[in-house]
């Protein structure tokens, strides 16, 4: 998966403005940084890798913690972090790839 789609109106949901509110321009440089990340994994992420996915990703694991916990952008359910919106967008792509010749 090359790209994803984006909402031209993303900064203005509440979410996102709770998020921009508290941790600033760099918090939410790290959402969309987890994005692309959860993206090339398919939608998620086992919790027990998060250290891992912070250093790769060059963040503070604190941070990448702090907005997986204090926020509901993305869920948490048993040992796994995810996204409802990426996994639907990846099952889509999925389904479609190899029908275009892009």
């Amino acid at each position: 998966m090359d790209y994803f789609k984006h909402d031209i109106n993303a900064s203005d949901d509440d979410k996102i403005c709770e998020l921009l509110a508290t941790g600033g321009y760099e918090l939410l440089g790290y959402y969309w940084r987890f994005v692309e990340y959860l993206y090339s994994r398919g939608g998620k992420v086992n919790k027990s890798k998060l250290k891992g996915v912070a250093w790769s990703l060059h963040m503070d694991v604190d941070k990448l913690l702090s907005l997986i916990n204090d926020y509901t952008l993305v869920l948490q359910e048993d040992e796994v972090v995810y996204s409802k919106r990426i996994l639907s967008e990846v099952e889509e792509f999925e389904a479609v790839e190899g029908t275009y010749d892009w």
